[in-house]
C-alpha cells in the first residue's frame, strides 16, 4: 500500500525536488500529483529538497 512507510520513503524525493511546480498547500499538492502533474513540495515553514540518502539539503 502506497500510504504506508515504503510508499511513502519511495516518492518523498520525487515530490520534494524540482523540477515541479512549486507549492506549500498539502491538500493542493495533493491535488496536482493525483491529476499527473510533477510538484515541488515546499514545506509549510521553508523550501526543503532531500538528497539520495534521504537527508534534508
Amino acid at each position: 500500500m502506497p500510504t504506508l512507510g515504503q510508499g511513502i520513503r519511495s516518492k518523498i524525493r520525487e515530490v520534494a525536488n524540482a523540477p515541479g511546480i512549486e507549492i506549500t498547500d498539502l491538500y493542493e499538492a495533493m491535488e496536482l500529483v493525483r491529476s499527473g502533474k510533477d510538484i515541488n513540495y515546499q514545506g509549510a515553514n521553508s523550501k526543503v529538497d532531500i538528497d539520495k540518502n534521504g537527508d534534508v539539503v
